[in-house]
């Protein structure tokens, strides 16, 4: 009995989204370097937002090459949550395509939210966006990252003058509201 086997080309695209690329690029799968013909663009409707906000974050693929048909991102953030949206699910916590989104005029836009954590501080969103050529290989195609995007949750309530006393104001009011600690007086 004679086995043959034959070798056969790597198939490992991932049509419908792979996480783990978003710092480091998508070399796992579309070739070593980023693409300088590939822009990957990310941005958010509000960079400031108070703990518990939800803010719509969006990343275009742009690749104006001829032989690039669609797109691919993974996206991920150092803190809150990521939810799915147009041509998006979240797998590990971080947001991938569901599909290979079709590109028009040569780009793509992926929509998709993050709701801040309930904690204070700077938050970082990472990118990586891939133009695909189709062929369901590892050739041809043409990732690259996005510049980092940073988000800023504050609950608007700061120590101006160091007296244990926070003034809280908010965006959509001029209602200011104090709040302090008054050190207990020992009663013996």
């Amino acid at each position: 009995m004679l086995l043959v086997l034959l070798a056969l080309p790597s198939a490992s695209a991932y049509s419908a989204g792979r996480t783990g690329s978003s710092i480091t690029g998508c070399t796992a799968c579309h070739g070593r370097s980023a693409s300088a013909a590939t822009t990957v663009t990310l941005a958010a409707s509000d960079t400031e937002v108070a703990p518990g906000d939800a803010v719509t974050l969006t990343l275009v693929v742009a690749n104006s090459g001829a032989s690039y048909t669609g797109a691919g991102l993974d996206v991920s953030v150092t803190g809150g949550t990521l939810g799915a949206g147009s041509n998006t699910r979240v797998s590990g916590g971080e947001v991938t395509h569901s599909a290979t989104t079709a590109m028009s005029a040569g780009s793509t836009t992926f929509t998709f939210a993050w709701t801040a954590p309930t904690a204070e501080g700077t938050y970082t969103v990472r990118g990586a966006g891939n133009a695909v050529n189709g062929n369901r290989g590892d050739t041809g195609d043409a990732w690259a990252l996005a510049a980092n995007l940073t988000l800023t949750v504050d609950d608007g309530c700061d120590d101006l003058d160091g007296d244990g006393a926070e003034a809280c104001a908010t965006r959509w009011t001029t209602t200011v509201t104090a709040r302090w600690t008054r050190p207990m007086r020992s009663t013996s």
